[in-house]
């Protein structure tokens, strides 16, 4: 073969060459833009939402309703403050505490949570004084008086005075409402309504029940 053709040879194996490197490329960019657009097409999966909360329980003073977290009842409430270290029998414990007027005298009001929300709401009169049982008696029953202007009669009244006792509790279709008056002995009297759910079945006492330990 001569020189002419081995060049002729060798120039069309190079045109053979450079069409084949030509098709290798124009297959790859189109394998990459069939692989970006699959990946663009696909769907973008949306984060799930979170569970809604559960619903509140009925109400049970002014506005707050069994089940409400403490910002909930803070925003019912802007005056509210902590509270920490009190628990009932329930064990519900203090988490907020609000000055509040009851039968015509300033009061404490304490919110008691557990882990499903508000459970409990004790309202308690400081200013019953030792050794003056029937002063504080007649504020009981101021109190009693009011209550049952709001609600009507009381489903049960308790008076026991020797013992310087006066219990009455009102209940509506899903919660209770008890106004006590204690004197033990003429030295501790306490005064307080509770407001807390009907079906409550666990012996109630006025006032904190335990002192939490400190840590």
């Amino acid at each position: 073969m001569t020189a002419a053709g081995i060049g002729d040879r060798l120039s069309s194996y190079q045109a053979k060459g450079d069409l084949l490197l030509r098709f290798v490329s124009l297959f790859c960019v189109l394998a990459l833009l069939g692989a970006a657009g699959s990946a663009t097409a696909q769907p973008v999966s949306k984060p799930s939402s979170p569970p809604p909360p559960p619903p509140l329980g009925p109400e049970l003073w002014r506005g707050a309703r069994i089940g409400m977290s403490q910002n909930d009842v803070t925003a019912l409430f802007p005056k509210a403050t902590p509270s920490k270290g009190e628990i009932l029998p329930t064990g519900a414990r203090s988490g907020l505490t609000l000055p509040v007027t009851v039968g015509g005298a300033a009061a404490n009001a304490q919110f008691y949570f557990d882990t499903s929300g508000l459970q409990t709401i004790i309202i308690d009169r400081p200013d019953v004084v030792a050794g003056k049982t029937d002063e504080n008696l007649a504020k009981a029953r101021r109190i009693i008086a009011d209550v049952t202007a709001a609600w009507g009669a009381p489903a049960s009244c308790i008076d026991r005075r020797r013992l310087a006792a006066l219990n009455c509790t009102w209940k509506l279709e899903k919660t209770q409402t008890v106004v006590s008056y204690r004197d033990v002995a003429g030295f501790a009297p306490s005064l307080n309504i509770a407001f807390r759910k009907r079906d409550d079945l666990k012996i109630w006492a006025p006032g904190p029940v335990k002192k939490l330990k400190l840590r």
